[in-house]
C-alpha cells in the first residue's frame, strides 16, 4: 500500500504543538504497525530532507520517497478549532511524485497533484481540488473521502447525501463518504447510504483527524477488502485513537474498536459572556466550531444581542429547547454560572472550558454534575456528543 500526500510543518498556538506532520506523513504513520510495508512519497525542500527522514524514521515508516519542492510548506492553528494559516501556498513540486500499486491513499497536495496508478484508489482531495483534477484518476474501484462542506461543493446538491449521489455518478466512484466532524460520517454507495458513527474520547485533538480516518479507511477497503460501511467503522476508531492520543504509529488495536451509530444532530445553547473583544472573538469562534461539527447553536450574543431587560427571558426560552450547554466560565460571569444552574436543574447535560479558575470556584458547578475542560477542543466536541445523545 502506498500513501501519497504532504509532508507540512504544523503548529498550534493553544495548546501549543509543534511537529513535522501533515496529511500524507500522518496517514502512513497511523498504519505502520497495521501495514508494515506501506510506503510514504511525500515532497519536502531541500533544506528538511533530513529532518524528514529522521521523523518519518522514529515513526516506523521504512523507505519513504521523497520528491523534492521549491519551498517549505506549513500550517499555524491558533487553537486546534481555528483555521489555520498556510505558509507556502506558491511552493510547487521540483521532482514529480508518481506511484503505482494495488492500493493507493491520495490526498490532495499544496505542492501540486501526483500522478497515481492503482487497482484500489481511495482520495482525500483536500486544497481545493476540482472534478477535473479527481477524473485524470483511472483505477478499478474508486473510493473518495471530504468533509460535508467538501462533498455539497464538489458535487453541487442540496444535500450531502445528494451530493455525494451525484458524485458517483460524476467521477465514476464505488463509494463516497462525507466526513461530518463529530456526528459520524456519512457512507453512500449505489446501494444506497448508512451513517457510521463518532467514537468519543476523554479528551480530543482533531487536527488530523480526517487523515488518521482515511488512513483507517483505506487499509480495510484497499488492502483487507472490508466494505465501505465496515471500512469507514475502522477509519472513526483509527481517528478516535489520534484525537485522544496523538501517538504515531496507532497501536493495532485502534482499528478494532469500532464506534457506534451515526449520532443525531444536537441544539448546544453556548453560555459565555460577551462583553468585550477578547469574550466576543471566543463565543464567535466556539459557536463557530460548534456548527462544523454538526450542532445546531442558540449562541445568546448572536441570537439575543445584548438587548435590556427581556434578555433573561429570550435567553432562557432558547435555553429550555437544547440538548445541552458548552459554558465558557473563564471570569465566573454570573449570569453565565446562572444558566449553568439552570440547565443542571433541568437535567441538561453540561460542558464547560475553563483555563483561569480556581478548583475552589468551580466546587458546585463540577459536584453538580458539569464536566469542566481546560482545552477548548475537548469541551467542544464534549457538548456536541453529550447533546446528540
Amino acid at each position: 500500500m502506498i500513501v501519497v500526500g504532504g509532508t507540512y510543518q504544523e503548529t498550534c498556538r493553544d495548546p501549543y504543538f509543534l511537529a513535522m506532520l501533515g496529511s500524507g506523513l500522518r496517514a502512513a504513520a497511523c498504519l505502520a504497525l497495521v501495514e508494515p510495508a506501506v510506503q510514504l512519497h511525500s515532497a519536502v525542500e531541500h533544506a528538511s530532507f533530513e529532518v524528514a527522514r529522521a521523523t518519518a524514521a522514529g515513526l516506523s515508516l521504512n523507505g519513504p520517497v521523497w520528491s523534492e519542492r521549491s519551498t517549505a510548506v506549513g500550517f499555524h492553528y491558533e487553537t486546534p478549532l481555528s483555521s489555520p494559516r498556510l505558509f507556502g501556498r506558491e511552493s510547487r513540486l521540483i521532482e514529480p511524485i508518481d506511484v503505482a500499486a494495488d492500493t493507493v491513499l491520495a490526498f490532495g497536495m499544496v505542492e501540486g497533484p501526483a500522478g497515481v496508478q492503482a487497482q484500489s484508489l481511495i482520495v482525500d482531495p483536500q486544497h481545493d481540488i476540482g472534478l477535473d483534477a479527481l477524473k485524470a484518476f483511472d483505477p478499478k474501484r474508486l473510493a473518495l473521502l471530504a468533509s460535508g462542506p467538501e462533498i455539497v461543493s464538489l458535487g453541487g446538491g442540496l444535500s450531502v447525501e445528494a451530493s455525494a449521489a451525484a458524485l458517483l455518478d460524476m467521477l465514476p466512484a464505488d463509494v463516497v463518504i462525507a466526513k461530518l466532524g463529530a456526528l459520524g460520517a456519512l457512507v453512500v454507495t449505489r446501494d444506497g447510504s448508512e451513517g457510521v458513527g463518532p467514537r468519543p474520547t476523554a479528551r480530543t485533538w482533531p487536527i488530523g483527524s480526517g487523515d488518521a480516518f482515511s488512513a483507517g479507511f483505506a487499509w480495510a477497503w484497499g488492502s483487507q477488502g472490508a466494505a465501505a460501511v465496515e471500512a469507514a467503522r475502522v477509519g472513526s476508531a483509527a481517528a478516535a485513537a489520534w484525537c485522544s492520543t496523538q501517538t504515531l504509529p496507532l497501536p493495532q488495536q485502534a482499528f478494532t474498536q469500532y464506534p457506534s451509530a451515526l449520532r443525531r444532530r444536537p441544539r448546544v445553547y453556548l453560555a459565555g459572556p460577551f462583553f468585550d473583544v477578547a469574550q466576543r472573538w471566543l463565543v464567535d469562534l466556539a459557536a463557530r466550531s460548534l456548527t462544523q461539527l454538526g450542532a445546531e447553536v442558540f449562541s445568546p450574543f448572536h441570537e439575543v444581542g445584548i438587548g435590556g431587560t427581556d434578555v433573561a427571558a429570550l435567553d432562557l426560552a432558547g435555553l429550555a429547547h437544547c440538548d445541552s450547554v458548552l459554558a465558557l466560565l473563564d471570569g465566573l460571569d454570573a449570569g453565565t454560572v446562572f444558566e449553568v444552574g439552570w440547565a443542571t436543574c433541568a437535567e441538561m447535560p453540561v460542558v464547560a472550558f475553563c483555563q483561569r479558575c480556581d478548583e475552589a470556584d468551580l466546587t458546585m458547578v463540577g459536584g453538580s454534575g458539569t464536566v469542566v475542560y481546560d482545552d477548548l477542543s475537548s469541551a467542544v466536541y464534549a457538548a456536541v456528543w453529550a447533546g446528540s445523545e
